[in-house]
């Protein structure tokens, strides 16, 4: 009966330190006391073991998983280019649509070569006279995309025609001051309004007829023209122009005095007319 008594004591205290030990080593294990990767790791230490009864500290060195490596940036897409805006575009079409190759303001100088196709004198002179080659340089301001401004000394070489049997001879000079309107660019091409007004010297040479000789003269007149062109951008300052011209360049006239008995010596027996023409020129302009 005693020793039924002490086996029993002897099994319970051995299924109590059983379950101490089970505890002790499940909670160990939770703690990474038993975990081998942290053995696996630089400078592990091994806890110190617990005191009797007492459950084990965690571990000083918890697993970490390494860190994944940084993911490579797309690099950013570049910076639009900024379109260049133009100051005083063209009326009618937005900065960003005129060329870069236009220059829109400055000085500029022309030279132009053409023909002058002369219109009846009117006056005295009933006829035609002949048509003149013209040549014409001019020094001039661009304002902005759609107006200029320039000054031009237009010659038109000698003018001639047959009157009682002899040949007349006319010179002209022109200055004149003009004013463009550029209407509108489009791929290069800009077509143009101008107007201008001035003075005109006006030489009638001596000349022969079958009465005599008629004495010419030489004056200066008011003098205006309008026209109308089309200019074609080469390069960003060098244009090309194609333009027509109607010109009124004031009197000319003879002298009064009566020489060779074709004349009677009065103011009214001059010969006398009105020097108009139709001017068609192709030039080159540069600006600056």
């Amino acid at each position: 009966m005693r020793q039924s008594y002490l086996a029993s004591i002897g099994f319970a205290s051995l299924a109590a330190a059983l379950l101490l030990m089970t505890a002790g080593e499940a909670q160990a294990r939770a703690s990474g006391l038993y975990d081998f990767r942290n053995m696996m790791q630089p400078g592990y230490l091994p806890p110190a073991p617990p005191a009797y009864g007492q459950m084990p500290p965690p571990a000083p060195y918890p697993y970490q998983p390494p860190a994944a490596p940084p993911v490579a940036q797309a690099a950013p897409p570049p910076a639009p280019v900024p379109v260049p805006q133009v100051a005083n575009a063209r009326r009618g079409m937005p900065a960003s649509e005129v060329a870069a190759d236009y220059t829109t303001k400055g000085p500029y100088v022309r030279l132009d070569l053409g023909y002058s196709d002369s219109l009846s004198l009117k006056g005295n002179f009933d006829d035609d006279v002949r048509g003149s080659a013209a040549v014409q340089l001019g020094l001039g301001y661009r304002f902005n995309p759609w107006l200029r401004f320039d000054t031009a000394i237009n010659y038109r070489g000698l003018y001639d025609r047959k009157i009682s049997g002899s040949k007349i001879e006319v010179e002209n000079l022109l200055v004149l001051a003009n004013l463009y309107w550029d209407i509108w660019r489009f791929g290069g091409f800009t077509p143009y309004l101008m107007g201008g007004i001035g003075g005109a010297w006006n030489n009638l040479e001596d000349f022969n007829t079958s009465l005599g000789k008629v004495q010419g003269d030489s004056r200066i007149a008011f003098a205006w023209q309008i026209g109308a062109g089309l200019s074609y951008d080469i390069t960003r300052t060098l244009s090309l122009d194609l333009g027509y011209r109607y010109v009124d360049a004031g009197r000319i006239r003879s002298d009064n005095d009566g020489s060779a008995n074709l004349f009677d010596p009065s103011e009214n027996d001059r010969l006398t007319g009105r020097l108009r023409s139709h001017d068609f020129m192709i030039g080159l302009r540069n600006q600056f």
